[in-house]
């Protein structure tokens, strides 16, 4: 009988340790069930996060058409890939791009920079030749060829015609320089590219600061021109 006994209470606690394990195993496999389930789950969260930010980027990225390449490729050495440079909204009759600079890629050794730098591609050389007699035309200017296009401490504002070398001036060749608005201002006329530019800085208001802003263009654009 009491070995009977024995048995029974053996078998009991057998089976109820096998009953331990088996809890303990199916405890496990849910937990790692449910832990799998999450992990799969955030990646699929990061992944759909990841693709969103790459749609945004991409439709987002500005495009910039052959008309601004064209002129972007077409600037002064001393802004041409400079990364300030940027497309900005064409205004006026005739401007097919426009372009604005707000650092160069080279300093003079004298005289400062200036604040900006704007380009105006044009649909062709008459265009261009309106665009710019209407700007002097607006401000009074008049045309002197004999005294040169920027000499704001001897003569006032005017136009003329200037030289990229000793053979003589291109028709059509501009350059003038004067103060609106408080800016001072240096506008030039190159039609091997069809383009526009002009400097403005806010300093250069005094006939000596517009000079110095003239001689900027000269050292900085001009004697690099072609």
């Amino acid at each position: 009988m009491a070995l009977a006994l024995v048995a029974v209470v053996l078998g009991w606690a057998v089976d109820w340790g096998k009953g331990e394990r088996v809890a303990g195993s199916n405890t496990g496999t849910a937990a790692t069930t449910a832990a799998t389930t999450a992990a799969a789950g955030t990646a699929a969260a990061t992944t759909t996060a990841a693709t969103s930010s790459a749609s945004a980027a991409t439709t987002t990225a500005p495009t910039i058409d052959a008309q601004t390449s064209k002129l972007l490729a077409s600037l002064p050495e001393t802004f041409r890939g400079n990364p300030s440079c940027a497309p900005a909204p064409p205004t006026g009759q005739g401007i097919a791009a426009t372009v604005t600079c707000s650092g160069a890629n080279s300093r003079h050794f004298r005289f400062p920079p200036p604040d900006s730098a704007t380009f105006h591609l044009f649909t062709d050389r008459a265009a261009q030749d309106a665009h710019f007699l209407a700007l002097v035309g607006a401000h009074g200017i008049g045309r002197e060829d004999e005294s040169g296009g920027c000499r704001p401490e001897t003569r006032p504002a005017h136009y003329a015609l200037y030289y990229r070398d000793t053979s003589g001036p291109l028709p059509g060749e501009f350059t003038t320089c004067f103060v609106a608005d408080g800016v001072g201002q240096v506008w030039w006329v190159d039609t091997r590219t069809t383009t526009t530019g002009v400097l403005r800085s806010s300093t250069a208001t005094t006939p000596d600061a517009l000079d110095g802003l003239g001689y900027w263009w000269n050292g900085m654009v001009l004697t690099a021109m072609s």
